[in-house]
């Protein structure tokens, strides 16, 4: 197999599996959460197992100095991991999920200012004029299966109907010929699905209505600044976690005003800390299911969503203090309070229902230090209290 790979990619396949590896391990509660019967090191080989024969299929793009190179090394480990997921029998949706999280991983450790400045990057006119050169290039097909395109001069109407800076519309795509060489002409919606986010967590506006994918005589990328182009929350700042929210399928609650003499958050430098939530839920009311004793009238399953519920309910009070919860850097620790019967022990278990809901939506940023403590009550008979810490950009 390794002979078929160009000999470009054969001399960096050991960098090309660490990337995926690096992207995998970026979104490990994710992989937990969406394949919990495989364990993540299985996991990790059988998708750098088909790194291989996804590498056999991608085509020479001009090396080092070909613009597209870069995108065919990611792309042949997300396909790969594609291809094992499908093996596994995991669901379409949950594929897609498990895609983009390792397509977009190398975003997730910049700042927003590192971000932006990449979308300002490739909105320039220096980068323009240099996609203008390679459109015409690449129209020569000097490297069969790269990508064909052309450059699209700015107007005032894109095919979302909003202004746009520049386009370009690809003729030919080189993932889909990638996976349509491979048989895996199903990954194909997901790799186009990711477009959109990947330009806008960079600040940028993508606009598009057709696609190769589907059939379509070209892909039409139409682009400009999210501030001049976008519509009021339909791409935002916060693109990252405002995603994985809605695929988790959380909204979340207008936070509840304090009910003492406190304020819900204090910023000290680049740390803001998070005043105790109960389980309070959309109707500013505790659940019967969350009201009381572990150990006693709470079960444990109960108690585990409690601390759930507290957690998103920090959560919005983190938002409502800082407007973007991309801001956060990491989750730096949470405090957990249950309330608990003297004899109750799985106190950690508990508390377990707000960590998962942490790193399962900020992953790495997520993993926190932690401490819980079981306690004789809390406010409004609360089954679980939570408090959390966060360092921001």
């Amino acid at each position: 197999m390794a002979d078929a790979i160009h000999p470009y990619y054969r001399d960096r396949q050991a960098e090309i599996r660490a990337e995926l590896e690096n992207g995998m391990a970026i979104g490990r509660s994710e992989f937990g959460r969406l394949v919990p019967g495989v364990p993540f090191d299985e996991m990790c080989r059988l998708a750098t197992a088909e790194l291989d024969a996804v590498l056999a299929l991608v085509p020479y793009a001009g090396g080092s100095e070909g613009r597209m190179t870069p995108f065919f090394q990611q792309g042949a480990g997300v396909i790969a991991l594609g291809r094992a997921l499908r093996k596994l029998g995991v669901s379409a949706k949950d594929i897609g999920s498990l895609m983009r999280t390792v397509f977009l991983s190398k975003f997730y450790d910049l700042r927003r200012e590192e971000r932006f400045a990449l979308g300002r990057e490739w909105l320039s006119a220096e980068n323009q004029d240099y996609l203008k050169r390679e459109a015409v290039k690449s129209r020569k097909r000097e490297n069969p299966g790269d990508f064909v395109y052309e450059f699209v001069e700015g107007g005032d109407s894109g095919p979302a109907g909003r202004p746009f800076a520049f386009g370009i519309d690809y003729l030919e795509c080189g993932f889909c010929k990638v996976c349509r060489a491979g048989g895996d002409e199903d990954l194909l919606p997901h790799i186009c699905a990711m477009d959109k986010e990947s330009y806008g967590i960079r600040g940028v506006d993508f606009q598009r209505s057709t696609t190769l994918a589907a059939g379509d005589d070209r892909c039409n990328f139409r682009f400009s600044s999210l501030d001049i182009g976008a519509t009021k929350g339909e791409v935002g700042v916060g693109q990252i976690i405002e995603t994985k929210l809605r695929e988790l399928g959380i909204e979340l609650a207008n936070p509840v005003a304090p009910v003492a003499n406190y304020v819900p958050a204090v910023q000290s430098g680049r740390l803001i800390f998070i005043a105790g939530q109960i389980a309070l839920g959309a109707d500013n009311k505790i659940a019967p299911a969350h009201r009381g004793k572990l150990g006693g009238e709470v079960g444990d399953d109960d108690g585990r969503a409690a601390a759930r519920v507290c957690a998103l309910n920090m959560l919005a009070q983190l938002k409502a203090a800082i407007g973007d919860l991309d801001r956060v850097v990491r989750c730096v620790r949470l405090t957990g309070y249950v309330n608990a019967r003297p004899d109750f022990a799985s106190l950690p278990q508990i508390m377990n229902g707000a960590s998962d809901l942490i790193t399962d939506i900020f992953g790495e940023k997520g993993r926190h230090a932690r401490v819980t403590v079981g306690v004789a009550q809390l406010p409004f008979d609360s089954a679980v209290e939570v408090e959390g810490i966060f360092e921001l950009d």
